[in-house]
Parts: C-alpha cells; structure tokens; sequence
C-alpha cells in the first residue's frame, strides 16, 4: 500500500552497503592531486573558498535557510574546538590556496569599487579610491581626498589651488576648485587605476563626454 511500505533488514543492508561503496570512490577521490588542483583553480578564480566536492556553489537560497535554521541553536564547545583548529591549520599552512598571492590578488580585486570596501589607508566608493587622514592637502575635504586627485596634484607640480593647466582634450584653461576646476581623467576608464601616466586634466565637459562612449584614448572633442 502506498506509504504503508517498510524497508526490510536486507534492504536496509544493501543501501547501507552501497553509501558505504560511494563515500569510499568519493574520499579516495578527494586526496588526489587532480581533485584538489582543479579546488584550487576554481577558488582562485571565484575569488572565495574552495567548493564542495560536487563542485557546486550553494545558492544564497540555501545558504539563507541554513543561516535561519541555525539562529538559537547552541553549538557544542568541542564543535566550536574543532572549527577554531580547521580554520587555524587553513590560514597557517603556507601552501594553502588562501596564503597564494595569485588568490589575495583576485579577492582584491573582487571588491575594488564596491561600497563600504575598507583598507588601513582608505576606502572604495563608486570604483574611487579615497584616502583619509589627508587634513594637511589643499584639496582635502575633512580629511578625505581621492587617491586620483592627489596623485595628478603631484604629477603637475602644483603648490596651491590657484595652479593653471590646461584641459587635456579641448585645451581650456583651468584651476583647481569644484566641478568647473580641473577635473581627474582617467585615460582608461578604470577608475581605481591611478598611476600617474594613466591621469591626465580635464574639463567637466570633456570629462562627460569622453565618459558617455566609453573613454577612448584617442577622443577627440567636437
């Protein structure tokens, strides 16, 4: 009858018999060099932890009704011991995917341009990179100042707001102060690249229009 049925004791063995069969090819599989360069690739380039050995990312679904189904559920103190040491041996372990440059590398740059992303000398707002503590710089608004505005300052030599330079695209001539002073170009469009070669002066203008198809280097404004 349906719903009515009960497993036997041999079948019961069977199944038993046959996970036991499975979780043996499955561990011999995850202690090979093969499975655990392919976690490597993949986490590099998820720039996140190593998958599961299905190789599947749980969705925020999932991962979301874990989190609810865990609130208010005491964790054993031996649990909490043996996390404590799992994570420890990960960080410790110089051969760890985590300690590997190529890996601190791509994390970085996951979170370049998201709001809130936070480093020791600033922080990331709208793909900018703003410095604090910058109180002494003329163009420090309370102690905040692009990173890009700092470092063309520099690149032209300027001592004071009143440094005149001209537009790179239309030739105007321009000061520092506000949306109609010299505004920061970034000859690629990365907004976080700001090495000096890739920063040039610019209108507002130029700035927005070069911006609307896509910052070409070779724009010229008609």
């Amino acid at each position: 009858m349906r719903g009515k049925w009960k497993r036997t004791p041999e079948s019961r063995a069977k199944t038993s018999e046959a996970m036991k069969e499975y979780n043996a090819r499955e561990d011999a599989h995850s202690k090979t060099e093969e499975y655990r360069e392919e976690c490597r690739k993949r986490a590099i380039s998820l720039g996140s932890r190593p998958p599961d050995r299905t190789g599947i990312k749980p969705s925020e679904e999932h991962v979301e009704r874990i989190r609810l189904a865990l609130i208010g559920r005491e964790v054993p103190e031996e649990v909490r011991d043996k996390i404590s040491q799992s994570v420890s041996s990960i960080w410790s372990n110089p051969e760890s995917v985590y300690n590997s440059e190529e890996y601190r590398e791509t994390l970085g740059a996951s979170h370049r341009g998201k709001y809130g992303s936070q480093t020791t000398t600033g922080s990331y707002d709208g793909g900018y990179f703003y410095l604090c503590s910058q109180f002494e710089h003329p163009l420090a608004q309370e102690g905040s100042l692009a990173e890009h505005r700092k470092v063309l300052w520099e690149k032209l030599g300027c001592e004071s707001l009143d440094c005149e330079h001209e537009c790179h695209w239309c030739g105007e001539l321009l000061i520092w102060g506000g949306c109609e002073g010299i505004n920061v170009d970034h000859l690629n469009g990365i907004p976080y690249d700001n090495r000096p070669e890739n920063l040039v002066p610019s209108c507002q203008g130029c700035n927005v229009a070069r911006a609307r198809v896509g910052n070409p280097i070779d724009w010229i404004r008609v």
